[in-house]
C-alpha cells in the first residue's frame, strides 16, 4: 500500500482513480501511528488490532492533539495457532511472517515473471515488488523516501 498524504493527489490502490482521502480505516490488520504534536512532542502510539467483520476507522480527535506529522502504519494480522507450552514471538512483527508477502501492496512474491512479480531487495535487507517500491518512492509525503518497513533511508 502506498502512504496517503492528507491534502496531496493520491490514487485507489485498487482502481487507481483519483482520490482526495480524509482518514483511514483499518481491517483485518494490526495498526499503529507515529506523530509529532504542534509543540514538538514525539508520540508513538501502542500497536491495535483491526478485526472482525468491521472497519476500524482512526479518529484523530480520540487522540486529543494537534499533530503538525502524523504518520500511520498497518501491518497484516497473523492468527498463531498455539500448542500449550509454547513460546510465542509477537506474531505481529514477526520477520518470518510478513518474509513471504510485499509489505506495500500486502501480495505474496509467488512465481517468476515481470510486471508485479519482479521484485528488489533495499539496503537495509527488505524485499518488495519492483513496481510496488518504485510506486513508494514516487509519492510526495516525506515518509516515501524511507523503508516502508524499516524506515531506513532508501
Amino acid at each position: 500500500m502506498a502512504a496517503f498524504p492528507l491534502g496531496a493527489r493520491c490514487w485507489c490502490p485498487l482502481c487507481h482513480d483519483p482520490i482526495a482521502p480524509v482518514t483511514c480505516g483499518f481491517y483485518a490488520c494490526a495498526w499503529t501511528y507515529d506523530g509529532a504534536k504542534e509543540g514538538g512532542e514525539l508520540v508513538r502510539g501502542a500497536w491495535r488490532t483491526a478485526g472482525g467483520d468491521k472497519y476500524e476507522r482512526f479518529r484523530e480527535s480520540d487522540n486529543i492533539a494537534t499533530w503538525s506529522r502524523l504518520v500511520l502504519v498497518a501491518k497484516p494480522a497473523i492468527r498463531v495457532k498455539l500448542e500449550p507450552g509454547a513460546a510465542v514471538a509477537d506474531a505481529v512483527d514477526s520477520k518470518e511472517a510478513a518474509a513471504d508477502e510485499c509489505a506495500v501492496c500486502l501480495r505474496g512474491f509467488g512465481g517468476g515473471g515481470g510486471g508485479r512479480r519482479a521484485t528488489t531487495t533495499t539496503r537495509c535487507g527488505h524485499r518488495y515488488h519492483a513496481l510496488c517500491l518504485a510506486s513508494w518512492r514516487e509519492c510526495s509525503h516525506a515518509s516515501c523516501s524511507k523503508c516502508p518497513t524499516s524506515r531506513a533511508a532508501l
